[in-house]
């Protein structure tokens, strides 16, 4: 038999019994409902959004492998450099990348914020950035120098990230 919980603004809402028992062993269902990080989820949505775009992912995985400028991503990109430098700016007011003066030319690279992310995309599958060389995932062989330093390797300045960990967050931003 199901059990009716009521919430707030006076709403009901149905929990299947087996289910309302493990809702029970975590508390309650409003102690659910306040585990989910509002503000965090807003940062996350806006993050990806930024990612949604095929030349600021390319954006993304490149500077994983080698910091460059302008001129290397707009190449890789196809782009020209105007609109090289619009994706990377969006991607740099979100966070996900960082640039840094060389005499006359600015030097992009993935910030910890911007490997994790690509690091949940591109190889969801591994734990704590370790390797996965010759392991099958779903009948496909894992390829793990595909994208280098976004697959648990040192980020640029000696950094390292994990992976996608439930729960897990980093909030270091190196603007």
């Amino acid at each position: 038999m199901p059990e009716y919980v009521s919430v707030d603004r006076g709403r009901t809402v149905e929990i299947p019994e087996p289910i309302a028992e493990e809702v029970r062993e975590k508390g309650g269902f409003e102690t659910i409902i306040s585990g989910i990080p509002g503000d965090e989820i807003s940062a996350i949505t806006e993050q990806i959004t930024a990612i949604g775009n095929e030349k600021r992912l390319k954006i993304l995985c490149a500077l994983s492998l080698q910091r460059m400028c302008v001129c290397m991503l707009a190449f890789i990109t196809e782009s020209s450099y105007s609109q090289c430098s619009y994706h990377l700016s969006l991607l740099k007011r979100k966070g996900l990348i960082a640039a840094e003066s060389l005499g006359s030319h600015l030097i992009y690279s993935i910030t910890p914020p911007g490997r994790h992310l690509l690091e949940c995309f591109i190889h969801p599958e591994r734990e704590g950035g370790e390797e996965v060389e010759g392991e099958e995932v779903e009948g496909e062989e894992v390829e793990p120098e595909r994208f280098g330093s976004a697959c648990g390797d040192q980020a640029p300045g000696g950094t390292s990230s994990g992976i996608c960990a439930a729960g897990e967050r980093q909030h270091e931003n190196t603007t």
